[in-house]
């Protein structure tokens, strides 16, 4: 696991993407092994919904802005994995974190 340097600094990734920040800016956090990047996350899965011209349009938009966020986080020093339902699911708590969110009603789900 890297440790962070004694000057932690924060950008944004488009900041960090600027070429007026040297290689030395690049990175978010600075560990003192520059060979180490640290990791960020994200979490995708699609929902089973009916194919329809739209949702297939919908489909490539979240395909877009998941390969953006990748390539911004990786411009910016850091190693981004983007997460998928079998990820969570190797989660030793996950079983009790899924019954717990099937009892919340979520917003549009009817």
């Amino acid at each position: 696991r890297p440790r962070l340097g004694r000057h932690a600094s924060y950008t944004t990734p488009e900041q960090n993407s600027s070429k007026q920040h040297s290689e030395s800016h690049s990175s978010i956090f600075r560990t003192e092994d520059a060979s180490v990047r640290p990791i960020i996350y994200t979490f995708y899965e699609e929902i089973n919904v009916k194919v329809t011209p739209r949702r297939m349009k919908l489909r490539e938009t979240d395909y877009r802005l998941l390969n953006e966020w990748k390539e911004a986080w990786e411009k910016a020093g850091w190693d981004a994995r983007i997460l998928k339902l079998k990820d969570a699911e190797k989660h030793p708590d996950y079983e009790r974190y899924f019954q717990k969110l099937s009892t919340i009603k979520m917003v549009g789900s009817g």
